[in-house]
């Protein structure tokens, strides 16, 4: 639009002592070229003003959910199969005697074998997987995985009557080479897999999978809690994808740290933090009592306290509804619970935002005033911020010295185990994003005026945002 501008000529009579108005001048000037880059320039700062005001109010919004007991979704790790033993299973047997692994690895031969077999790309034998960790190479070692199936047997014998010493015998144990234990020496976890048959019918084969899981366990009528290994149980014959899978339970306490005892427990449900409920049976009702505990696979930090300031994620397994992936695939599902009683200081975020949003409310008034009267003109949206970037940067290590920084490292916990791929959690980023923004733009607000010189507000912004985006691929530049 273009602006008009008038202009008064006039001469000066001495004789008189007035002036003489000659002639009266009208011109009008149109938008140069930069006037619209700077129109533009300044539409950019107020929209990277809005973003400002929006990451404050998300900040805002989560710290609110945060002290009113925020409800994580569930998250799953991407599954982990065994391909060489269900290769060797094939495709189209029904029962586990038809399979090529019993007809052919094994030569139908029901007869218990001595040793381990072990499946490689090569083909099977005896011959323990090559290219294996120390550690690995114990587990899947023939005494470990026998040592096993007599805890299990011994264990479970007394309310499992399919698994009691005189109704169940070993063939052979099994490793796949292939397995997550061996490749990528992941110990937390393993899975056994037992060919066996019925003493009483030897041409009753069937395969036995056991997933041994290292985990956390709490008794809280008993105030109790410490490690356990949690192995869970299935027996499979009939390999047709309609036949249902039985899951048993069995926990032995304060292993690994001792010999597994393993007991019998039922299956109550997921609770409210992803764990699971078991109900023991005992052994010998007159002598011991029923109890319910809690357990899973549980990795995180917390920091003084775990009910203060914590960040857990519980890991539980997830059961295969068909045969074949009950004997060579395994999922979990994590849920993160997170606690943070020092939560509230982040509220400043919502100072902070009303502060903008009333200038910004100012400023978009005289905006449509302007327009009204044939003007277009926009201010710059970020001076109300640019004034006060050392106070909020201030008052934000402030918030942060008395929570013990303890977003700042949850966000740098969750990054490496991001980058490092160990573990699935959940972070509140936007929280952490909003206080560096703050932090960003107080040190560039220092560094403008030691050099004398305002630092662009929307490049500032812009920098920001693609600094905190690639942040996990940025550290990955550095060793």
């Amino acid at each position: 639009m273009a602006a008009s501008r008038s202009s008064v000529h006039a001469s000066f009579s001495p004789a008189t002592g007035t002036f003489t108005k000659l002639k009266l001048h009208h011109s009008k000037k149109g938008l140069t070229a930069m006037k619209v880059v700077h129109l533009l320039h300044r539409t950019g700062i107020l929209v990277a003003a809005i973003v400002y005001f929006v990451f404050c109010v998300k900040a805002t919004k989560l710290t609110i959910e945060i002290l009113r007991g925020k409800d994580n979704p569930v998250m799953s790790p991407p599954p982990s199969d065994v391909s060489l033993l269900r290769t060797a299973l094939g495709t189209s047997a029904t029962t586990v005697r038809d399979t090529p692994l019993h007809r052919t690895v094994v030569h139908d031969d029901g007869t218990p074998a001595g040793g381990t077999l072990y499946l490689e790309k090569s083909g099977a034998s005896f011959k323990a997987c090559a290219r294996m960790s120390p550690l690995a190479t114990e587990i899947v070692a023939d005494g470990f995985q026998r040592s096993i199936y007599d805890a299990i047997v011994l264990g479970a014998g007394y309310n499992l009557t399919f698994l009691a010493p005189d109704s169940i015998e070993l063939i052979v144990p099994i490793v796949d080479c292939s397995s997550i234990a061996v490749v990528e020496e992941y110990v937390s976890s393993t899975r056994m897999t037992y060919l066996v048959r019925d003493r009483r019918t030897s041409a009753d084969v069937s395969i036995l999978t056991v997933d041994l899981y290292n985990q956390e366990y709490f008794i809280k009528a008993q105030k109790e809690h410490g490690p356990a290994g949690v192995a869970i149980v299935s027996l499979v014959k009939d390999l047709q994808p309609t036949t249902a899978v039985d899951y048993h339970f069995l926990v032995a306490l304060e292993y690994p740290y001792e010999e597994p005892e393993f007991d019998v427990y039922t299956f109550l449900q997921v609770d409210d933090e992803g764990m699971w409920s078991l109900q023991h049976i005992p052994k010998d009702p007159k002598k011991e009592l029923p109890f319910v505990l809690t357990t899973a696979f549980r990795t995180g930090f917390f920091l003084k306290s775990e009910t203060r300031q914590s960040t857990v994620s519980n890991e539980v397994p997830i059961l295969a509804q068909t045969p074949l992936d009950a004997i060579t695939r395994a999922d979990s599902a994590s849920k993160t619970v997170q606690y943070d009683s020092w939560a509230w200081v982040h509220l400043v975020q919502l100072l902070f935002g009303l502060n903008l949003l009333l200038n910004l409310l100012i400023l978009l008034t005289v905006v449509f005033h302007n327009l009204r009267a044939g003007k277009f003109w926009i201010g710059d949206a970020f001076v109300p911020i640019s004034s006060t970037t050392t106070i909020r940067g201030a008052i934000v290590l402030v918030t942060w010295g008395v929570s013990g920084f303890w977003s700042f490292y949850e966000l740098a916990y969750h990054d490496t185990y991001e980058i490092l791929g160990i573990s699935t959690t959940h972070a509140y980023d936007d929280i952490v994003r909003a206080d560096l923004m703050c932090l960003y733009l107080m040190i560039c607000g220092l560094m403008g005026t030691v050099f004398r010189e305002r630092v662009d507000p929307l490049l500032t912004m812009i920098c920001f945002e693609i600094g905190f985006e690639s942040r996990r691929r940025i550290s990955q530049w550095f060793p």
